[in-house]
Protein backbone atom coordinates (compact mmCIF):
# COMPACT_ATOMS: atom_id res chain seq x y z
CA UNK A 1 0.00 0.00 0.00
CA UNK A 2 2.35 2.99 -1.02
CA UNK A 3 0.35 5.60 -0.90
CA UNK A 4 -1.21 4.79 2.18
CA UNK A 5 2.62 4.37 4.00
CA UNK A 6 3.44 7.84 2.28
CA UNK A 7 0.36 9.52 4.36
CA UNK A 8 1.25 7.95 7.52
CA UNK A 9 4.92 9.18 7.17
CA UNK A 10 3.94 12.42 6.13
CA UNK A 11 1.15 12.81 8.61
CA UNK A 12 4.06 11.26 11.42
CA UNK A 13 6.66 13.60 10.33
CA UNK A 14 4.66 16.59 10.12
CA UNK A 15 2.55 16.06 13.53
CA UNK A 16 4.37 13.64 15.63
CA UNK A 17 2.21 10.14 16.92
CA UNK A 18 -0.88 12.52 17.80
CA UNK A 19 -3.92 10.12 17.31
CA UNK A 20 -6.50 12.73 16.86
CA UNK A 21 -4.70 13.62 13.53
CA UNK A 22 -4.91 10.28 11.94
CA UNK A 23 -8.32 10.02 13.35
CA UNK A 24 -9.68 13.12 12.12
CA UNK A 25 -8.19 11.85 8.61
CA UNK A 26 -9.88 9.08 8.49
CA UNK A 27 -13.52 10.71 9.44
CA UNK A 28 -12.85 13.43 7.08
CA UNK A 29 -11.76 11.01 4.01
CA UNK A 30 -15.21 9.21 5.30
CA UNK A 31 -17.01 11.96 4.99
CA UNK A 32 -15.96 12.45 0.61
CA UNK A 33 -16.86 9.06 0.45
CA UNK A 34 -20.15 9.47 1.70
CA UNK A 35 -20.96 12.44 -0.73
CA UNK A 36 -19.35 10.39 -3.67
CA UNK A 37 -21.64 7.21 -2.70
CA UNK A 38 -24.22 9.63 -3.42
CA UNK A 39 -22.97 11.31 -6.07
CA UNK A 40 -22.59 7.96 -7.97
CA UNK A 41 -26.04 6.60 -6.91
CA UNK A 42 -27.71 9.75 -8.31
CA UNK A 43 -25.99 8.92 -11.94
CA UNK A 44 -26.50 5.40 -11.95
CA UNK A 45 -30.16 5.19 -10.28
CA UNK A 46 -31.54 7.89 -12.11
CA UNK A 47 -32.15 5.24 -15.15
CA UNK A 48 -34.15 2.91 -12.61
CA UNK A 49 -35.94 5.01 -10.33
CA UNK A 50 -37.96 8.19 -10.99
CA UNK A 51 -36.43 11.28 -10.63
CA UNK A 52 -38.35 12.46 -7.85
CA UNK A 53 -37.60 9.55 -5.80
CA UNK A 54 -34.12 9.49 -6.99
CA UNK A 55 -32.14 11.72 -4.13
CA UNK A 56 -34.51 9.37 -1.21
CA UNK A 57 -32.85 6.47 -2.68
CA UNK A 58 -29.19 7.57 -3.18
CA UNK A 59 -29.71 8.72 0.55
CA UNK A 60 -30.85 5.86 2.04
CA UNK A 61 -27.89 3.86 -0.62
CA UNK A 62 -24.99 6.81 1.44
CA UNK A 63 -26.35 6.33 4.83
CA UNK A 64 -26.14 2.65 4.66
CA UNK A 65 -22.22 3.43 3.05
CA UNK A 66 -21.64 5.88 6.43
CA UNK A 67 -22.75 3.47 8.73
CA UNK A 68 -22.32 0.09 7.63
CA UNK A 69 -19.67 -1.79 10.33
CA UNK A 70 -17.70 -2.59 7.70
CA UNK A 71 -17.07 0.94 6.83
CA UNK A 72 -17.37 2.10 10.12
CA UNK A 73 -14.23 0.03 11.69
CA UNK A 74 -12.16 1.30 8.94
CA UNK A 75 -12.63 4.92 9.82
CA UNK A 76 -11.97 3.85 13.79
CA UNK A 77 -8.94 1.86 12.64
CA UNK A 78 -6.15 3.91 11.92
CA UNK A 79 -4.51 1.34 9.98
CA UNK A 80 -7.38 0.98 8.22
CA UNK A 81 -6.67 3.74 6.11
CA UNK A 82 -5.92 2.01 2.71
CA UNK A 83 -9.80 1.03 2.75
CA UNK A 84 -10.28 4.52 3.18
CA UNK A 85 -8.58 5.88 0.05
CA UNK A 86 -8.62 3.49 -2.04
CA UNK A 87 -12.93 3.97 -1.94
CA UNK A 88 -12.05 7.72 -2.22
CA UNK A 89 -9.95 7.41 -5.63
CA UNK A 90 -12.49 4.68 -6.66
CA UNK A 91 -15.58 6.33 -6.59
CA UNK A 92 -13.50 9.42 -8.19
CA UNK A 93 -12.22 7.51 -11.19
CA UNK A 94 -16.07 6.12 -11.44
CA UNK A 95 -17.23 9.68 -11.04
CA UNK A 96 -14.86 11.19 -13.78
CA UNK A 97 -15.59 7.90 -16.02
CA UNK A 98 -19.25 8.57 -16.36
CA UNK A 99 -18.46 12.20 -16.35
CA UNK A 100 -16.50 11.31 -19.38
CA UNK A 101 -19.14 9.30 -20.94
CA UNK A 102 -21.25 12.32 -21.05
CA UNK A 103 -19.20 14.97 -22.78
CA UNK A 104 -15.96 12.72 -23.84
CA UNK A 105 -13.20 15.84 -22.73
CA UNK A 106 -9.71 14.32 -22.28
CA UNK A 107 -9.62 16.36 -19.06
CA UNK A 108 -11.90 14.12 -17.21
CA UNK A 109 -10.68 10.31 -19.35
CA UNK A 110 -6.98 11.43 -17.99
CA UNK A 111 -8.40 11.98 -14.44
CA UNK A 112 -10.21 8.61 -14.35
CA UNK A 113 -6.78 6.87 -15.44
CA UNK A 114 -5.05 8.95 -12.81
CA UNK A 115 -7.79 8.24 -9.81
CA UNK A 116 -7.51 4.56 -10.75
CA UNK A 117 -3.86 4.32 -10.21
CA UNK A 118 -3.91 6.34 -7.05
CA UNK A 119 -6.63 3.98 -5.83
CA UNK A 120 -4.74 1.19 -7.20
CA UNK A 121 -1.46 2.74 -5.13
CA UNK A 122 -3.98 2.58 -2.28
CA UNK A 123 -5.12 -0.87 -2.25
CA UNK A 124 -4.63 -3.75 -4.06
CA UNK A 125 -8.51 -4.35 -5.03
CA UNK A 126 -8.10 -1.59 -6.91
CA UNK A 127 -7.11 -3.95 -10.37
CA UNK A 128 -10.75 -4.47 -10.24
CA UNK A 129 -11.36 -1.18 -11.82
CA UNK A 130 -11.69 -2.49 -15.71
CA UNK A 131 -13.94 -4.79 -14.71
CA UNK A 132 -16.05 -2.23 -12.87
CA UNK A 133 -16.19 0.11 -15.92
CA UNK A 134 -17.38 -2.16 -18.36
CA UNK A 135 -20.02 -3.01 -15.95
CA UNK A 136 -21.20 0.83 -16.10
CA UNK A 137 -20.87 0.66 -20.00
CA UNK A 138 -23.56 -2.38 -19.80
CA UNK A 139 -25.54 -0.45 -17.11
CA UNK A 140 -25.57 2.78 -19.41
CA UNK A 141 -25.64 0.99 -22.71
CA UNK A 142 -22.83 1.66 -24.24
CA UNK A 143 -22.10 -0.20 -27.38
CA UNK A 144 -19.31 -2.44 -27.90
CA UNK A 145 -17.33 -0.95 -30.16
CA UNK A 146 -13.70 -0.92 -31.66
CA UNK A 147 -13.08 2.70 -30.25
CA UNK A 148 -15.11 1.41 -26.83
CA UNK A 149 -12.58 -1.20 -26.15
CA UNK A 150 -9.58 0.86 -27.59
CA UNK A 151 -10.33 3.55 -25.47
CA UNK A 152 -9.83 0.93 -22.26
CA UNK A 153 -6.28 -0.20 -22.60
CA UNK A 154 -4.91 2.66 -20.33
CA UNK A 155 -7.34 0.89 -17.66
CA UNK A 156 -5.59 -2.40 -18.79
CA UNK A 157 -2.22 -1.18 -18.37
CA UNK A 158 -3.10 0.48 -15.04
CA UNK A 159 -4.64 -3.61 -14.16
CA UNK A 160 -1.33 -4.92 -15.82
CA UNK A 161 0.57 -2.55 -13.41
CA UNK A 162 -1.10 -3.78 -10.33
CA UNK A 163 -0.87 -7.11 -11.02
CA UNK A 164 3.16 -6.68 -11.83
CA UNK A 165 3.45 -4.25 -8.64
CA UNK A 166 1.59 -6.44 -6.22
CA UNK A 167 2.76 -9.55 -7.26
CA UNK A 168 5.71 -8.59 -6.11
Amino acid sequence: FPLTFLIFRFLRVVFGFNPIVFHALNLILHTLNVVLVFLFCSKILKRFIPESSLAVWAGAVALVFAIHPLRVESVAWVMDLKDILFSLFYLGAMLTYLKWLDNKKPLHYILTIVFSLIALLSKSTAITFIATIFLIDWLIDVKIEKKTLISKIPFFAVTLFGFYVFGL
